[in-house]
């Protein structure tokens, strides 16, 4: 009975990392299975159009353009946001309905803009990307002006996208951001908290913040002395930071969350809750156990291999 129960426990947690995680083509499928659960089949080609753009732009395959080179604000960072946001909407629309398809077309459009900031142009040789970090939102809000006007997208259009956009900037209050409507307002607050929970939950996100550390490092800023350092401000970022815009700033849209698992996969459950919890409960750990060998406890997905020394 007991091995019953570990293994059925077992299966469930890999079930539900199937759902969470989701590869490349599956997310492609997942638009527009999302889009027309809600009877927005109409904008399944335009967001799948956005995301072959900005996929082609990611790795490199556009004239203009190099390939992206941070290892953190990379296209899988871009994926999970997006994801996040596809939920999220789907969950604010059978919660409060405070979202429509213009707004969802506009959140989904900006979350895979959102850090295209980060990209450098062709003849851009100084560096990475990571030196646009103080500043890469606006760079991404000034790409999706020229990317929007070149695909026929009205004045109000582009400038709602950008307000969305502005929502991931963390040193901006989502208050200060004067919408256009309350629907719009709605789509800018999926599309900031898609950023924070998209990369908090992520299986590797303990891991990756030792590529974010060298971007920052980059970046020129000096908020973190060390790699180490910013673990350790890690968990306080997600209590003080990332939660105070999640629940106040952003009007608690993850709290609807539930609500597209228990439609789309019969999960009546907030997967990113779970999975955040777990990794800042793992990063805990690994700050009470050996400070000094910090790095021996992150080994997923070969990232210390990768990066060699500190």
């Amino acid at each position: 009975m007991l091995l019953y129960v570990i293994f059925g426990a077992v299966m469930d947690d890999q079930r539900k990392a199937g759902i969470m995680f989701l590869g490349p083509r599956d997310i492609y499928a997942e638009i527009e299975h999302v889009l027309t659960a809600m009877r927005m089949e109409g904008s399944v080609e335009a967001v799948r159009a956005v995301y072959n753009d900005t996929r082609r732009i990611f790795s490199g395959d556009h004239e203009e353009y190099k390939a992206s080179n941070t290892g953190y604000h990379d296209f899988a960072h871009t994926e999970n946001v997006f994801l996040a946001a596809l939920r999220l909407i789907h969950g604010v629309h059978i919660g409060t309905r405070l979202i429509d398809e213009r707004g969802a077309r506009l959140a989904l459009i900006a979350s895979l803009l959102h850090d295209i900031g980060f990209i450098q142009e062709k003849n851009d040789n100084d560096g990475t990307g990571a030196k646009y970090g103080a500043h890469h939102e606006k760079r991404s809000m000034r790409f999706t002006e020229r990317y929007l006007t070149a695909n026929g997208y009205s004045e109000e259009d582009i400038a709602s996208c950008a307000k969305m956009i502005a929502c991931t900037m963390l040193g901006l209050a989502p208050s200060a951001i004067n919408f256009s409507s309350p629907m719009i307002q709605s789509a800018g607050f999926i599309v900031g908290s898609a950023d924070l929970i998209g990369q908090l939950a992520d299986r590797l996100y303990l891991e990756k913040l030792l590529l974010l550390y060298r971007e920052v490092r980059e970046s020129g800023t000096t908020v973190f002395t060390s790699e180490f350092d910013l673990l350790k401000k890690t968990e306080n970022f997600y209590r003080k930071v990332a939660a105070q815009r999640l629940t106040a700033d952003f009007g608690n849209k993850t709290e609807h969350l539930h609500l597209h698992f228990r439609e789309r996969w019969g999960i009546d459950e907030n997967l990113y809750a779970g999975y955040i919890e777990k990794n800042i409960a793992y990063l805990h750990s690994i700050l009470e156990r050996d400070a000094e060998h910090y790095r021996d406890y992150l080994r997923r997905g070969g990232i210390v291999d990768e990066l060699g020394e500190p």
